[in-house]
């Protein structure tokens, strides 16, 4: 508030009341409202901290079971790999020993195809010789040897048909093979979906988790802002107490002296206090303080100790000093020659504050912000 607007608050409000100035009540009530509201607010923030601690244990909990199912899964992929390795090493083995297979086939058909041949001719031959030249002994010979060769094709007949089978039953087993490591394969890629599912899962998990760390970080911050602002408010509502305390002792202290207060100036009342009859324009006005003529020195004093709260012109006033006594107590000094004291000066009991000039001093003394009679409040 400037100057000007105090005066102009001061001198014109007349229902001004101690509860308008320091209205320390008002204040506290207004203190332990705000300190309720703000305990209201951590006990929010509490609660939300441990909904929050909640999610963040779940969190926790939840990224546990999924790093544990992603080992598991990660052990039975390497079991299958392993598997299918096996699977490859059996098929390399089965493919081997069918190469190996069809050439003993190969060979094997190759010396029945060549024998059938001989026989065949030794049988022409045999024929031709019985024709034409006809020896039982040798024809016996003959005959046995050609017993003993057809003999041989029907092992190698045999042997023929025992490598058909082992060519069926190797490439059976090989169709196994591929069969179980396809399945194995395809095993395999549904388990690491699983696992790229869980990965993603889990990211999510741990998303939420920080989330609700830094949530919690910033309530408790929050909560600790509040304390300090609860710490704050209840200084400021101690501070009020004891400043409401300290404006009883002073109105106390200020209304014991009532009628045995000094006189600003040494002089006679030329004008008093009320409702007074003008002498010139015989009209009744209103006077919010009296005039003092000052007889001998033109010393202006103050009347008690206070505060320099206003020390400038003011309009009518001339130059004027206010005094804050505390406890709702001002005193006016107008119409003043020189000012010797500034504004927020402490003054004591008796201090000049200023000259007069060659006017009266205009005296006030206001209690509660109402202007009330100095002659009742000084010596007599």
């Amino acid at each position: 508030m400037n100057r000007l607007l105090f005066l102009v608050f001061f001198f014109t409000l007349s229902s001004f009341s101690l509860a308008a100035v320091n209205n320390y009540d008002q204040e506290i009530k207004e203190y332990d409202q705000g300190i309720r509201n703000k305990q209201s607010e951590i006990q929010k923030l509490q609660k939300e901290i441990e909904k929050l601690k909640k999610v963040k244990e779940k969190s926790k909990s939840k990224e546990e079971n999924y790093r544990q199912e992603i080992k598991k899964i990660e052990e039975e992929i390497g079991l299958l790999d392993k598997e299918i390795k096996k699977f490859e090493q059996a098929k390399k083995e089965t493919e081997k020993n069918i190469r190996i297979t069809e050439g003993v086939y190969q060979d094997t058909e190759k010396e029945r195809i060549n024998l059938a041949e001989v026989i065949k001719k030794e049988i022409n031959f045999f024929y031709l010789r019985q024709k034409f030249y006809s020896q039982p002994k040798e024809n016996y010979y003959l005959l046995t040897l050609l017993k003993q060769k057809e003999d041989f094709y029907q092992v190698t007949e045999r042997k023929k048909k025992d490598l058909e089978k082992e060519k069926e039953t190797l490439f059976l087993k090989k169709k196994e093979i591929e069969s179980e490591k396809e399945k194995k394969q395809t095993e395999g890629k549904e388990r690491k979906n699983i696992k790229k599912d869980k990965q993603i899962l889990l990211v999510q998990t741990e998303e939420e988790r920080i989330k609700a760390e830094k949530e919690i970080e910033n309530l408790k911050k929050a909560s600790t802002d509040l304390e300090k602002l609860i710490f704050s408010l209840e200084k400021k509502k101690k501070d009020t107490e004891e400043a409401k305390r300290q404006a009883i002792l002073a109105r106390e202290d200020f209304a014991a002296k009532k009628g045995y207060l000094p006189w600003p100036v040494e002089g006679e009342t030329v004008v008093k206090f009320g409702r007074q009859k003008h002498p010139e324009f015989n009209t009744y006005v209103v006077n919010n303080g009296i005039k003092i003529r000052p007889r001998g020195e033109k010393k202006v004093n103050a009347i008690a100790q206070g505060k320099v709260v206003y020390a400038a012109e003011f309009q009518t006033y001339g130059k004027t000093i206010i005094l804050d006594h505390d406890g709702g107590f001002y005193t006016v000094y107008g119409s003043l020659g020189e000012i010797l004291v500034k504004e927020g000066k402490e003054v004591i009991l008796g201090e000049q504050i200023a000259h007069l000039a060659n006017e009266p001093l205009y005296f006030e003394l206001r209690d509660q912000g109402q202007p009330t009679d100095p002659l009742i409040w000084l010596r007599k």
